[in-house]
């Protein structure tokens, strides 16, 4: 029999015009919500999720829920608050609240024009720091991406200079155990200082990141079959930069580069290696990202999402891996509402690192959208998915292997 989830998630929406003339106020929202099916997922599991390091495409994504708050003072200010979900929702657990993973994103304050110079902007309080660019069809963004506590000033001119400094909790650490019966408690907090810069390229931008991350030395404690242990954590640090060139219309060209141990666009796991008694941390660690991403549509009533993306991630004192990952979407206007369409996702290991995790896989999707506006992309719809994967060696789902899994999903998407 087929396994079966049901996700329901709202997630905000970015999208905001200001009145210059009075205050304002507004709510702001993205709602996804699947009926899923199938052999190989369960729970919003995407069926192509083997556990290996490359990217992997975003179909058939887990729940998440996000709403939007957002007032503005005429043209000079404004406060947002977001409050998020990533857990299962309560209709399908039965469990509230407590496991849902609510969480505030947002809840900071922006002065968009400092009196004395419009030009300068600034901004405090926590939020999702990143850019308004990214990688659709592999719900990732390259360049930046982040969460944090703290504040930032911009220079906002034909050039963009921005500086920010925030923090998060975010131990470098953990036990080489991998028990989940084994924890080791959080240390510290990550301090980390990112500076952004927009520069104006004919009718598009050419944008750079830059960001340095410390975590200082902690006294922290270890807990072994039952037993605490005490344990001292050496101070860690990490640099990631990166920038993305757009290239013919559509398209954008993404490189970033990251050492040591840093979060957010780059973030990479599996390069946590020993690296004291007992402990494995990415320190030391080397990861490099090389993307395109991009979307068009054509008089013909025809449209393209496509995305590719090398990857090579190389812990210290071991050896490399690299990846390959691509996804292409086309759909067909049959009307200004019915498209039909079919994508094509592939993963390849040009050389593997994490035995009996890095698996080869094509995935095909043929879907059906029914769009409530004008538009072929970045419109609410109703969408029907059906998702074939074929493995290049047996994997294991929920106690079936095989080398073929598959997945049905319905559900609307709708934002406002």
């Amino acid at each position: 029999m087929g396994l079966v989830s049901i996700i329901t998630s709202v997630v905000a929406s970015q999208v905001w015009a200001q009145d210059e003339n009075k205050q304002t106020f507004a709510f702001n929202a993205y709602v996804r919500t699947n009926f899923q099916t199938g052999r190989g997922g369960l729970a919003g599991e995407r069926i192509d999720e083997t556990g290996g390091f490359a990217i992997h495409g975003r179909l058939l994504e887990g729940q998440y829920f996000e709403l939007s708050a957002k007032t503005a003072w005429a043209d000079t200010s404004w406060f947002r608050f977001t409050v998020a979900q990533g857990g299962e929702s309560f209709a399908y657990t039965n469990v509230w609240p407590e496991t849902a993973g609510y969480a505030i994103r947002d809840l900071f304050y922006q002065i968009d024009h400092l009196p004395g110079n419009p030009k300068l902007q600034a901004w405090f309080g926590s939020r999702m720091y990143r850019g308004d660019n990214d990688i659709h069809l592999f719900d990732t963004w390259v360049l930046d991406n982040q969460n944090l506590l703290g504040g930032g000033i911009a220079y906002c001119g034909d050039t963009t200079v921005e500086f920010a400094l925030g923090a998060r909790r975010g131990s470098t650490y953990a036990l080489a155990t991998g028990l989940a019966s084994d924890s080791l408690a959080p240390g510290t907090q990550r301090y980390m200082l990112i500076n952004k810069v927009i520069v104006p390229h004919r009718d598009r931008k050419i944008k750079t990141n830059l960001e340095l991350h410390y975590i200082p030395s902690a006294n922290t404690t270890a807990t072994i079959n039952g037993a605490s242990t005490p344990l001292n954590i050496p101070s860690v640090t990490g640099i990631m930069a990166g920038f993305q060139y757009p290239l013919w219309n559509g398209a954008n060209g993404f490189f970033n580069y990251g050492h040591g141990d840093v979060m957010g666009g780059i973030d990479a796991p599996f390069a946590a290696v020993p690296t004291q008694p007992g402990l494995i941390s990415r320190e030391g660690s080397n990861a490099a990202h090389i993307a395109l991403g991009g979307v068009n549509e054509f008089p013909s009533n025809f449209g393209v999402l496509y995305a590719a993306m090398l990857r090579a991630l190389k812990p210290r004192d071991t050896d490399m891996g690299t990846s390959f990952s691509a996804a292409v979407r086309g759909l067909y206007n049959i009307s200004n509402h019915l498209r039909p369409g079919v994508e094509v996702d592939v993963v390849q290991y040009l050389k593997k690192m994490t035995l009996g995790r890095d698996v080869n896989f094509v995935q095909i999707s043929p879907m059906v959208e029914y769009g409530l506006g004008k538009g072929m992309f970045g419109v609410p719809r109703l969408k029907l998915i059906a998702s074939n994967i074929f493995y290049s060696e047996p994997v294991a789902h929920y106690g079936v292997t095989s080398q073929y899994a598959f997945t049905v999903s319905t559900g609307l998407e709708l934002w406002f």
